[in-house]
């Protein structure tokens, strides 16, 4: 992105304090949506998983959820509160019954790692068009 100033400096100073004070609860939403995004993608990998070895496998995908930990802060996965969320560490990472992890949540992140960076860009961009750089 290429910023091109027409202005005076206090109509700058102005415009990217406007920029900064919606810059927070827009990037709050990107991160929702990416735990959101992040949890669908991980839950669609263990209901694969399950449906491939469902005659020894224990689905855990309903327990799949996501929670907000703070303003900026999301957490997604199996809930160890919902039925099969504790088994989570046994499917993800292997154990001695199952020897080849599923790894959906390392999955989710590979999606994530392209689309978030992309997202919060395009946020960031869209409020400086929005305040008239171009």
């Amino acid at each position: 992105m290429r910023v091109h100033v027409q202005h005076q400096i206090d109509e700058l100073v102005d415009d990217m304090t406007t920029i900064e004070r919606r810059f927070h609860p827009q990037v709050a939403k990107v991160v929702k949506e990416a735990a959101k995004r992040g949890n669908d993608a991980a839950k669609g990998f263990a209901s694969e998983q399950h449906t491939m070895h469902s005659d020894v496998d224990i689905d855990y995908a309903p327990s799949f959820t996501t929670e907000r930990r703070g303003d900026l802060d999301w957490e997604y996965g199996p809930d160890s509160a919902l039925p099969q969320g504790s088994k989570a560490s046994g499917y993800e990472f292997g154990s001695i019954n199952q020897a080849s992890p599923h790894q959906n949540l390392d999955r989710s992140v590979d999606i994530l790692a392209v689309e978030f960076p992309k997202a919060i860009g395009d946020e960031l961009g869209g409020l400086f068009q929005r305040a008239g750089f171009r």
